[in-house]
């Protein structure tokens, strides 16, 4: 199916420049790939694309009607000062908890980091929090999983 061109496109020649670049990073990823599939994708279309979207920007609706929000335990690096560290008795694991709140894109609307002994509601709270600053009155709903 053909497509009209846009304005962002590139032109002939301005492909012919670039394409011996792109093909040259596509060989190279194929080479260090598991399959070795070069792709049924349209390198040039790809450009175009990236092109379009740099010129016209992510183009979101403003209509953010749910978060999902999520923490998860880690390991504290070595040198990590121990007053913002803690025992998270449930994974066993002396470290920090992490928490994020998406959209339902994927794109964070929220970040907390507190010491792994938090509890999960203390997460939750500080990122519903963000959540609502960011999102105000269109924010209709929060999903999370069960703590535990």
């Amino acid at each position: 199916m053909k497509r009209e061109p846009y304005l962002t496109d590139l032109s002939n020649e301005q492909w012919a420049l670039t394409e011996p670049r792109i093909t040259a990073w596509k060989q190279i990823r194929v080479a260090r790939s598991t399959t070795g599939d070069f792709g049924c994708c349209d390198l040039r279309q790809i450009a175009n694309a990236n092109f379009y979207q740099n010129q016209t920007g992510c183009k979101r609706s403003e209509d953010l009607s749910l978060v999902v929000t999520d923490t998860q335990s880690v390991r504290a690096a070595t040198g990590v000062p121990k007053a913002t560290t803690g025992l998270d008795v449930n994974k066993k694991m002396s470290g920090r908890k992490r928490g994020l709140a998406v959209d339902v894109l994927g794109l964070v609307i929220g970040v907390a980091v507190l010491a792994a002994s938090a509890h999960d509601n203390a997460a939750s709270t500080a990122l519903l929090d963000q959540a609502t600053d960011r999102c105000g009155n269109r924010l209709e709903e929060a999903s999370a999983d069960h703590s535990g």
